[in-house]
């Protein structure tokens, strides 16, 4: 399972991949990686960086993924 400390996406998966993993009898590992390095390895986009349209609809996208997982 590859994560980013700074990524709430990483932190919504990582509260379900145990789970996941056991329901497939699979073992987790967890690997860290700077996803800021990545994104600029791949000349990609930063989320936060997009049109304030675009961030409010992400930012309210990560709050329903939220609860709906029942994550603070």
């Amino acid at each position: 399972f590859w994560f980013d400390f700074h990524s709430p996406w990483c932190y919504l998966a990582s509260t379900r991949i145990g789970a996941i993993a056991a329901r497939h009898g699979a073992i987790v590992r967890w690997r860290p990686l700077q996803l800021a390095r990545l994104i600029d390895a791949i000349d990609g986009r930063r989320v936060l960086d997009g049109n304030p349209a675009f961030v409010r609809w992400y930012k309210q996208d990560l709050q329903d993924w939220a609860a709906l997982y029942g994550v603070r």
